[in-house]
């Protein structure tokens, strides 16, 4: 569905360093939406995100906690 298809779209744009993708990705999966909530996926991304420069990325990585 559009769904999935939206979530495939933004796995791919976050693997090709797309850091609005990659954050918004770390974003879904801490909060449970559109995804099952996954605090490593988030972990991942926003860790992906943190690297590509966006300056939100950090802070969110460290609320997730260790």
């Amino acid at each position: 569905g559009y769904r999935s298809d939206g979530i495939n779209y933004l796995r791919k744009a976050a693997e090709g360093m797309d850091v609005q993708a990659a954050f918004a990705l770390g974003q879904y999966y801490a909060n449970g939406e559109f995804v099952g909530q996954d605090a490593a996926e988030a972990r991942r991304y926003f860790m992906l995100a943190r690297d590509l420069g966006h300056p939100e990325a950090g802070p969110r990585l460290q609320a997730l906690g260790p």
